[in-house]
């Protein structure tokens, strides 16, 4: 688990192109949390703040499976909130796209 590399940092810092866009996607996301494909689908789909019934239509899945999916995302980031794993992601400030006012 990505935990086991993670276990005890403090930050994570991410780098990316100036030109890239303000989430990180699916595949970054799978990379450094060790998920499934389409967890990572829902976990980008959760930074960019869709809600379960629209990642579940977009899927073509159950609301229950998105659920379940979300739970392991949680379980396997060492968070326990969505609301956790979206701060991890919208309080990072990447470059050319400023998360201040």
């Amino acid at each position: 688990m990505a935990r086991d590399l993670f276990g005890s940092g403090l930050s994570m810092v991410v780098v990316t192109r100036p030109d890239s866009a303000r989430q990180p996607d699916a595949s970054l996301i799978q990379g450094l949390f060790d998920l499934t494909p389409a967890e990572a689908r829902v976990a980008a789909a959760l930074i960019e703040g869709r809600t379960i019934a629209e990642m579940a239509a977009r899927n073509g899945v159950g609301l229950e499976t998105v659920r379940t999916q979300v739970k392991s995302i949680l379980a396997k980031t060492g968070v326990s909130r969505q609301a956790e794993f979206v701060a991890r992601f919208r309080s990072a400030e990447l470059p050319g796209h400023p998360t201040g006012g």
